[in-house]
């Protein structure tokens, strides 16, 4: 059951995106992207997921318009290559009766500091 696709709508800087993925089942998944790609709206979306709707804290809706629904959707192959497509917003989800899902959102920070010699850093 590969997830295929997942839209994220109106979380933190994200007013609407798909992002395209191959997520297979019962293997870690690690997103590493630039600055400002959606990692961290990606995470704030799921983290912000509950078993029957997405409870997003008010400094989390995009432009921090709280009439921007936020919306998660999830594109999945079953078991016979069939397409089904799993949503949540702030009334209803059923993407919990499907997939299990836990974010760890590490903001990690460099320790080193570079010292200027001459040309070499």
């Amino acid at each position: 059951m590969p997830i295929k696709r997942i839209d994220i709508i109106n979380v933190k800087g994200i007013n609407s995106h798909s992002f395209k993925f191959d997520i297979y089942p019962n293997k870690p998944n690690i997103f590493v992207g630039p600055n400002g790609f959606g990692k961290s709206s990606l995470a704030t979306a799921f983290s912000s997921l509950q078993s029957n709707k997405i409870n997003l804290s008010e400094e989390n809706y995009h432009n921090g318009d709280l009439s921007n629904d936020p919306v998660i959707e999830i594109e999945y192959l079953d078991e016979s290559n069939a397409t089904h497509t799993l949503i949540a917003d702030k009334n209803s989800s059923n993407i919990s009766s499907i997939f299990d899902y836990f974010v760890i959102n590490n903001q990690l920070k460099a320790k080193g500091s570079g010292k200027n010699m001459g040309k070499f850093t």
